[in-house]
């Protein structure tokens, strides 16, 4: 499964990632916070999460 980020007022999709755990997810949004801030700024992850102005999930999955 993957975790599909889309800008919903211009419906663009900003990134699909490989997977949708929490570590994936996560590690994205530091990323994020390390390309625009200094390294020793990474306690603004949860900032980084808030430019989010909502989030749907899909729980439906497929069952083997």
């Amino acid at each position: 499964m993957s975790f599909i980020a889309q800008d919903f007022d211009k419906l663009n999709i900003i990134t699909v990632l490989e997977g949708r755990t929490q570590a994936i997810i996560r590690n994205h949004y530091a990323k994020i916070v390390l390309d625009h801030f200094h390294p020793s700024l990474l306690y603004f992850l949860t900032k980084a999460r808030c430019w989010d102005k909502s989030l749907t999930l899909n729980i439906k999955s497929v069952q083997n």
